[in-house]
This record gives C-alpha cells, structure tokens and sequence, in this order.
C-alpha cells in the first residue's frame, strides 16, 4: 500500500516492504570461509557436500541481489546458479506439477 505524505512523497509502510522482499539462493563453486558471511548482505552461508557453498536469504530489490552479484565477481568465485523463491518452494511446485 502505498502513503502519501504532505510533502508530496510517496513512500511504502513497512509491512509492504517486508512482502516485497525475494528468497534468493545463489550458489558459488567452493567453499567460502565463513569470514565472508558479512560480505554478502547477511545471507545465510551453507557448505554443500558437492564442493559448492549456498548463499540464502532474502534481498530487497534487484539492486542488492546486483551487489552480492558483483561481490562475488569481485572474488573471482564461478557462479553456478541464481533462483529466486526457496527451495521448500520448489520442491512443492515440482511435486505439484508431477501430481
């Protein structure tokens, strides 16, 4: 829902935003040192056994998910993959659609 204030700015309520907000899951080749934890938005940090590490969490808008994005550049890191929803929620929409 969006307010507009006397001042003529539009702003969102909090409760908006935080709806707005996407699950991200970006997946990395290797295994990062938790120390880099900070370095990524906060998203949650995950060893996986195939040698790769989960990157989770939610990101406000395009633009932050572009940052993490380019940090992971910056660290030279191969990406593998980048999905937007969690896991939980693509593994429901797979059993539903093989029903």
């Amino acid at each position: 829902m969006w307010t507009l204030s006397l001042r003529g700015k539009v702003s969102l309520k909090t409760d908006e935003v935080s709806r707005m907000t996407e699950q991200y899951e970006i997946r990395i080749q290797g295994f990062l040192d938790p120390l880099w934890a900070d370095w990524f938005s906060g998203l949650a940090m995950t060893h996986l056994p195939e040698n790769e590490t989960l990157l989770t969490g939610p990101l406000p808008d395009q633009a932050a998910l572009h940052g993490v994005l380019e940090r992971i550049r910056d660290l030279n890191l191969k990406l593998l993959s980048v999905s937007c929803g969690s896991r939980s929620e693509k593994i429901f929409e797979n059993q539903r659609r093989t029903s």
